[in-house]
């Protein structure tokens, strides 16, 4: 994921396509000749997939549904982290759920290289519990995984 920073914030951009259950309150904005503006925080009910000079972030500003380019939540308040390749290889093999790809495939594994077992899933992919309908980052909360200092 993209990092940017804007008035002292650094912001950790999302842009893979999802649908939200409930509104997200996110951070969003467009650029204007290279620079932020419309920066504000409101509720993102989607991310769509990207078309030129289309914007695909469907927000709800005070229950009227607006759009925007780009959207975001401040990368410090992300929580909790991102798992590692390791942990979404073995959750998967585990059986608890199943992981798409960027190119829009299922699968019930993950393949990484070997020395690669600490480093963070890589964007774009996204797991979701068997039963459950909605696409979600690969986060330790969402898989149930407990830091080694929680533990």
């Amino acid at each position: 994921m993209e990092h940017i920073h804007y008035n002292g914030m650094e912001i950790e951009e999302f842009n893979f396509p999802q649908i939200f259950k409930k509104p997200l309150k996110l951070y969003v904005w467009s650029y204007n000749q290279g620079k932020i503006c419309n920066f504000h925080e409101t509720e993102v009910v989607a991310i769509l997939p990207k078309l030129p000079n289309h914007a695909n972030i469907v927000c709800l500003d005070d229950g009227k549904v607006s759009w925007a380019n780009n959207c975001g939540v401040l990368f410090n308040r992300i929580s909790p982290r991102r798992a590692t390749n390791k942990e979404l290889a073995q959750w998967l093999a585990q059986g608890n759920g199943q992981r798409k790809d960027v190119e829009n495939y299922t699968h019930v594994l993950y393949n990484y290289y070997a020395d690669q077992d600490n480093n963070f899933v890589p964007d774009g992919i996204m797991i979701r519990k068997w039963g459950d309908s909605a696409w979600r980052f690969p986060t330790i909360d969402y898989m149930g995984i407990k830091e080694e200092n929680e533990k």
